[in-house]
């Protein structure tokens, strides 16, 4: 399970989304952090530096890709914030997104929605909701190029085999 939680958190923080105001920015901007909710808008600088440091232990001097911002919400408790993602889900596929990773496992549940444009995955939406109630939700502005996952993808490859 964590290596498919690594997985979908790394398709998610290597995507783009080129809609200036959509469904989840405007839900985005609705929600208040909270005890039970915790809301984060991470700019690309900190997210491009993690990924170049990963690709150079990998012999990769450049980082192909480029990731602009990470909007993130974690919810401790849903509620009826789950009915909300079915809302979510309807508007990136209106949009053109497919769905990328569907994933479930007693009672969890972890979807992926993206575009891409040739070599480059574009416009990304994900969530991950467990029977507890807890929830994320991730939309990713920026974009992966095909080398960089793959080189990303076979690291992770590498340290499960360590497990």
């Amino acid at each position: 399970m964590k290596k498919l939680i690594f997985l979908f958190s790394f398709v998610l923080f290597t995507s783009t989304s080129i809609f200036a105001q959509d469904a989840f920015d405007a839900f985005f901007e609705s929600q208040k952090s909270d005890e039970h909710t915790m809301k984060l808008n991470l700019e690309g600088d900190f997210i491009n530096m993690f990924l170049s440091e990963e690709l150079e232990k990998e012999g990769k001097d450049k980082l192909d890709s480029r990731i602009d911002q990470v909007k993130l919400l974690i919810y401790d408790n849903a509620g009826g914030n789950k009915e909300v993602v079915k809302g979510l889900v309807s508007s990136f596929r209106t949009q053109g997104y497919e769905q990328l990773i569907q994933l479930r496992d007693k009672g969890n549940k972890i979807e992926v929605f993206s575009k891409d444009n040739g070599d480059v995955i574009t416009n990304a939406f994900g969530y991950i909701t467990q029977e507890s109630d807890k929830m994320i939700l991730v939309k990713v502005i920026g974009e992966i190029s095909m080398k960089d996952l793959d080189i990303v993808i076979g690291k992770m490859s590498e340290n499960e085999g360590d497990n």
